[in-house]
């Protein structure tokens, strides 16, 4: 499939949005939830980071939950990378 490239003028995008009021705020309203996911993922990110800390720290933890807990780390950093 052949990707095209489109090339608007600023105020070409400014007079559509304000003309279609509802694009716009769909627009807007798919900007801030994704801000938002990008959010909670790096919060995410964070905790599994800590997690990790602590399960190897403990050496009564089963190697499976290490295992578990890196593959959770390595699907959120891809996650975060794809953004």
């Amino acid at each position: 499939m052949k990707s095209t490239l489109f090339f608007f003028q600023q105020d070409s995008i400014d007079n559509f949005l304000q003309q279609n009021k509802v694009i716009s705020a769909l627009i807007r309203k798919t900007h801030l939830r994704l801000i938002d996911s990008n959010i909670q993922s790096e919060e995410l990110s964070k905790d599994l980071e800590k997690l990790l800390a602590m399960v190897k720290k403990t050496e009564s933890i089963s190697e499976d939950v290490t295992t578990l807990v890196e593959q959770m780390r390595k699907k959120v950093n891809k996650t975060l990378s794809e953004d």
